[in-house]
């Protein structure tokens, strides 16, 4: 049976109700007296004529509380910076977020708003980046400074900042072009053209008549690669054979002790084979020694191999240097030579 629940439950539920209203409230409040207090210190710094200043602390407070009257004051405080292009901007944001307004005194600031943006935009800078078709390769990318362009703006006069930028280009499996152009902060119109990008340089490979004139039928001579270091391809492989050749060695010395005390084990056991009633557990004994001999045998049989494998590959896997000599193992049907190779 559920317990009813007393008034108190619902003075908890009201309380928590109340809590969660008044959080986003008390921070939205919070913000908002910081937004007025930045704006206020960006009307004293244009006072000061510290503009650059004002102009940054205008954007904080638009950014934490955004008003009609602070995005108004961004773009007087960057006009009198000279970054008319953006100051332009602003003022049709104003007159954008205005165009419905009733109130006598919204209407009066979409009215100095769109008469200074009227005014800017005979002052303003243009810059024109051009692309001609026989320069639009495929996955080509224009960037102004570190901005990526939209292919819709190319080929067009757009407003911006006075100032110095750099145009880059690039695209796949092509060499990247750049060049710096100067504009004026006001009443300038330049042009800049995108060339054709340059294929990118491929390494060349080595020619079908590569190996010392070997035909086509014979046996291919492999040219040593170069590296930028001492730890070439080949020379990290005869690391690791040179380690597996040492892991061997242990091996067939375990075998070889392991042999040398079944052995020993099988005289002590049976001295005499004549006269011995272990005689059969003996022979046990000389069996199992004698097969752990042969594995011993094998073991050190492939340390050697690897260790001889190790060598060659550490000395034919030298880095490439424009003057020295590689000797190579050339493999083909019917023969295994060691072939001298190099440029001196």
């Amino acid at each position: 049976m559920e317990r009813s629940r007393g008034p108190w439950w619902y003075v908890v539920i009201a309380i928590v109700v109340l809590v969660g209203i008044q959080v986003p409230r008390s921070h939205a409040q919070l913000a908002s007296a910081e937004a007025e207090a930045l704006f206020r210190q960006g009307k004293e710094l244009m006072a000061a004529n510290k503009i650059a200043d004002a102009c940054t602390t205008f954007d904080l407070s638009q950014k934490l509380d955004p008003k009609s009257t602070t995005l108004l004051n961004q773009a007087n405080c960057r006009e009198q910076n000279g970054q008319l292009a953006t100051a332009w901007a602003l003022y049709l944001e104003a007159v954008r977020q205005m165009r419905t307004a009733t109130d006598a005194a919204s209407q009066q600031l979409r009215s100095v708003a769109a008469d200074r943006a009227a005014r800017l935009e005979r002052r303003l800078s243009t810059l024109r980046i051009d692309v001609p078709a026989e320069s639009s390769l495929p996955g080509l990318q224009v960037f102004r400074n570190d901005q990526l362009s939209d292919p819709g703006a190319w080929n067009r006069p757009l407003p911006l900042d006075g100032g110095t930028y750099r145009i880059s280009a690039r695209a796949p499996g092509a060499v990247e072009w750049s060049s710096d152009i100067t504009v004026a902060a006001e009443g300038d119109a330049k042009q800049i053209v995108i060339p054709r990008l340059k294929p990118a340089e491929v390494a060349p490979g080595p020619g079908p008549g590569a190996g010392g004139g070997a035909g086509a039928s014979g046996p291919r001579i492999p040219t040593p690669q170069g590296s930028t270091g001492v730890w070439t391809t080949r020379r990290k492989l005869a690391a690791g054979l040179a380690g597996g050749g040492v892991l061997a060695v242990a091996v067939g010395g375990v075998l070889g002790a392991s042999a040398r005390s079944k052995q020993s084990d099988a005289h002590a056991l049976c001295p005499s084979p004549q006269a011995c009633d272990g005689a059969d557990r003996a022979n046990d004994l000389i069996r199992s020694g004698h097969n752990l001999a042969i594995g011993a045998d094998v073991a050190f049989g492939v340390a050697a191999a690897a260790m001889l494998a190790a060598g060659a590959l550490w000395f034919t896997g030298a880095p490439e240097s424009p003057h020295g000599l590689a000797v190579v193992p050339v493999l083909s049907p019917g023969q295994a030579v060691l072939t001298a190779c190099g440029s001196f």
